[in-house]
């Protein structure tokens, strides 16, 4: 048999960085030890190929499986892809997994002859003996087997995971790196699931709230393989690595003890942090260099809002413990929760000023004069999350395919935000500077080349002459938004992205306020901004077309 794995690409733009599917890299290892079994594994974001090429490829080559393992950005072009097989291949077996067919299993079966629900290291296999024998599915997948439809399957969660074997890792094409030192970082997993439940995340639906770990031996087995293959730094992708703080003292020790040589990162809550900081020196000689937090806000009523199981002190202590041991911190943000506020937003960011601004290695909007801004990724009601379920009473959903569905893009803006009421004074070049910037920063490829880039900040800085003039305390967010719709006659979402993401920049700035909040007294200006001054000052007097603006604006938020 035939199997030829697909991971699908993700909308384009969307992500710079390129990391190996795991979840294929082990489907792949598990079959290579499968009798008369043929497997290929294609990425299709290292290797693009158009729908037609791929139909080419499995008509030509037989293949008689096709198996695509997608998250919700990719679930577009796989409707696609399969709806084209289906069609033109009627003879091939498609088999869909991954996080998105879990999370919405019923709409999966609309594409594909079978779902893989869950896991799949052992279902899929299973399937895959199930047609050689042609019997009915096993347990965990969903399909039609003889006029039948076989679903409500659960697959039991693999109980061992070192029974499992390591990935089939590939590094050509592959761009990740543990963003403290350069080079190529291999991704690893010492364990599955994790036990919190915030709002935004679809690991409650996924894992069921549980986890389960790999043997501290068999992780050492794997990096020392990699090591030996040449491979010295290693992103650690659990969900909270310190959640265990006897898995991580048994696998640091060890790392020292074999003295591996080795650099890697990993993610871990505010919370364990607090509750493991004597781990931290023993995670530094075994080389850690660096640990992403996820801070998401720092707004208090957004992280209650968010069910994030964190609070604001703990955030301030477990940052100022990464600092004293010498541990870069890596802040992951998250803007456009339900529950932010212009307000909320300025405090935000005086909160995180206090932490980040004289952090070495903390990567935020910086340079001379210009200010920090905490954006983040865009929160994205991801299906199987419960912001997914409450996201049309909390805010309006900015996209209509599932290709929108995707963190680097702004896709949901919240009710508490729109239906507050911005104001702002007059502003001076200098100010519009500073949120340029942030726009600047936040959509680089809208601004490039450089002679593309400067006609376009022209447009953009006219575009948020006309906003700030809209914004006089007496209207709501959403109807500024509404007003410079029929001003230069934009879709209603961009004008909606605009006003969100430019009202959160000048609110954070201290340049937007909500009705009742008293402004800031603004910074003083350098000679860093003399010729930026100019620049804007001849920017907001210059006449314009509206037809620039818009594509302007389209350009840079959607």
């Amino acid at each position: 048999m035939k199997v030829l794995l697909i991971f699908p690409p993700f909308p384009r733009g969307s992500y710079a960085v390129k990391v190996q599917p795991l979840g294929l890299a082990l489907l792949h290892a598990n079959l290579e030890n499968s009798p008369d079994t043929t497997v290929e594994v294609m990425d299709l974001n290292v290797n693009a190929r158009s729908i037609s090429q791929i139909i080419t490829k499995v008509r030509e080559e037989s293949w008689d499986v096709v198996g695509i393992s997608y998250m919700t950005p990719q679930a577009t072009f796989t409707r696609a892809l399969s709806t084209r097989l289906r069609r033109e291949c009627p003879d091939v077996v498609i088999v869909h997994g991954g996080a998105h067919p879990t999370c919405r299993p019923h709409e999966a079966m609309k594409f594909s002859d079978f779902v893989v629900v869950g896991e799949g290291d052992i279902s899929f296999i299973r399937l895959l003996e199930a047609l050689k024998k042609r019997e009915e599915p096993p347990c965990g997948v969903w399909g039609r087997w003889k006029g039948e439809s076989y679903t409500d399957t659960v697959q039991e969660f693999v109980k061992d995971l070192d029974a499992l074997p390591f990935p089939q890792r590939v590094s050509e094409g592959y761009n990740h790196t543990i963003h403290v030192v350069p080079g190529y970082a291999a991704p690893l997993l010492a364990s599955r699931g994790c036990p919190n439940a915030c709002s935004f995340c679809c690991s409650p639906k996924i894992w069921k709230q549980t986890i389960r770990y790999r043997s501290p031996a068999s992780v050492l087995r794997e990096i020392r393989e990699l090591v030996e293959e040449g491979t010295r730094k290693f992103h650690f992708y659990d969900d909270d690595f310190l959640l265990n703080p006897a898995f991580v003292r048994t696998l640091c020790t060890s790392i020292v003890a074999e003295d591996l040589s080795i650099q890697w990162v990993c993610l871990a809550s505010t919370r364990s942090i607090k509750r493991n900081a004597a781990l931290l020196d023993l995670m530094v000689r075994a080389g850690c260099v660096g640990i992403e937090v996820g801070i998401e806000s720092g707004d208090p009523g957004v992280l209650v809002e968010i069910s994030k199981p964190q609070r604001v002190p703990e955030i301030e202590e477990a940052v100022k413990i990464l600092h004293k041991k010498g541990v870069t911190i890596l802040p992951l943000f998250m803007t456009f929760n339900p529950g932010e506020t212009l307000e909320g937003h300025r405090n935000q960011k005086l909160f995180l000023d206090t932490l980040f601004t004289e952090r070495k290695g903390v990567s935020l909007v910086g340079g001379p004069r210009r200010k920090a801004v905490y954006l983040g990724q865009f929160a994205t009601p991801y299906p199987g999350s419960r912001f997914f379920e409450t996201r049309n009473t909390t805010g309006i959903t900015l996209c209509h395919t599932w290709s929108g569905f995707i963190s680097t893009k702004i896709n949901f803006v919240p009710h508490s935000l729109l239906q507050d009421c911005p104001k702002c004074d007059s502003l001076d070049a200098a100010d519009y500077i500073e949120v340029l910037d942030a726009l600047f920063y936040k959509f680089p490829s809208a601004f490039e080349p450089r002679r593309k880039g400067i006609k376009r900040a022209y447009f953009i800085t006219q575009a948020l002459k006309t906003f700030f003039s809209l914004c006089n305390g007496k209207k709501t967010l959403e109807e500024c938004a509404m007003s410079f719709e029929k001003i230069y006659g934009c879709r209603r979402e961009t004008a909606l992205k605009f006003a969100a993401i430019t009202s959160v920049i000048a609110a954070q700035c201290g340049l937007l306020f909500s009705r009742e909040t008293e402004e800031t007294e603004k910074g003083a200006v350098n000679l860093y901004y003399c010729f930026y001054l100019l620049y804007v000052w001849l920017c907001l007097h210059l006449p314009v077309r509206k037809k620039s603006v818009k594509n302007a604006v389209t350009a840079v938020v959607g």
